[in-house]
């Protein structure tokens, strides 16, 4: 019989030993629970962080892409501008120079080109190609047409 009390006495020890060791397991089981909740906060905060970083650049990256479209657009600008000032400066060479009128009266015949009037004004004619030229000091300057089928076609 007391073999049976030490027995008992045994089980309960082990029951209670148990109990403590469920209750403990338990207590470890909610600290680390505490512990995932509390780090799984951290990690949202730091998402959130990063997600309000990234946005924040990608607006950045917006602004300097409009930035950097509106430079290359001042900067076509600049040229054209420039283009239209070189222009302007020699149409205003163009404008000074006097305009040589052209005497036909004192026109000296250049062997092969012959003397025309179309709309008015005087042209040279290359006998041998047709080409029509403007004139220049009383010589042929450059092609400014063709004379075809008898009819005369400026360019």
């Amino acid at each position: 019989m007391e073999n049976i009390v030490q027995i008992n006495d045994l089980i309960k020890k082990l029951s209670k030993y148990n109990n403590d060791l469920d209750l403990e397991f338990f207590k470890d089981l909610e600290s680390n629970n505490k512990l995932l909740k509390e780090e799984n906060a951290k990690l949202k905060t730091e998402n959130s962080n990063l997600q309000n970083m990234i946005k924040k650049q990608s607006e950045e990256h917006s602004d300097f892409k409009k930035v950097s479209f509106v430079q290359t657009l001042n900067k076509e600008l600049s040229e054209k501008n420039n283009y239209i000032s070189i222009l302007e400066s020699q149409m205003e060479k163009l404008k000074k120079k006097e305009p040589v009128v052209f005497n036909p009266d004192a026109f000296e015949d250049i062997n092969g080109y012959e003397l025309i009037t179309y709309k008015k004004q005087y042209y040279l004619r290359d006998m041998e190609s047709n080409e029509i030229y403007s004139i220049e000091n009383n010589k042929p300057l450059k092609v400014v047409g063709l004379l075809s089928n008898g009819k005369c076609k400026l360019h």
